[in-house]
């Protein structure tokens, strides 16, 4: 009998000044306008910014960004590397995040996401978000509106 191949458990961290270049390059492939490596450098540094990766054995595949305000968060960044995407990865870095704003007194979650991007859309929807606005042109690349988002933790 033939072995089969198990893919690697995907686990979440926090990410780390190690994981910045990594970062930069699942940025690159996932967004038109992405961000240089100093803003992510900076992100590290806020005190209110929760950076996660998500990783299969030592290979990180993905990230979030998203910052804390008083009881409110803030998710501005969620990217997983193509071979990676559809796989649970996102699910798994939104998990992690909804754990560490809990365990900082998170009480509402807020995103914008592009108004094309249905799958997006959708899958924030199956976290139990809920479309609440629309920001006309937000988008300064590409002029799109950017649909609000957003979700009550218990």
């Amino acid at each position: 009998m033939g072995q089969t191949l198990r893919e690697p458990e995907i686990k979440t961290r926090k990410a780390a000044a190690d994981d910045l270049g990594r970062i930069e390059e699942i940025e690159r492939e996932s967004f038109p306008s992405p961000w240089g490596g100093e803003a992510y450098e900076e992100e590290l540094a806020l005190r209110g910014s929760v950076l996660l990766a998500a990783a299969a054995g030592d290979d990180m595949i993905g990230f979030v960004a998203a910052r804390v305000v008083m009881d409110e968060g803030h998710v501005i960044k969620i990217a997983v590397s193509g071979d990676w995407r559809r796989r649970g990865v996102a699910g798994r870095l939104m998990e992690g995040l909804e754990k560490e704003f809990m365990e900082r007194g998170v009480k509402v979650i807020w995103l914008e996401v592009r108004s094309t991007n249905r799958p997006a859309r959708m899958f924030y929807r199956g976290l139990d978000f809920h479309e609440i606005a629309v920001r006309r042109k937000y988008y300064a690349d590409t002029g799109e509106d950017a649909v609000v988002m957003m979700k009550e933790l218990e």
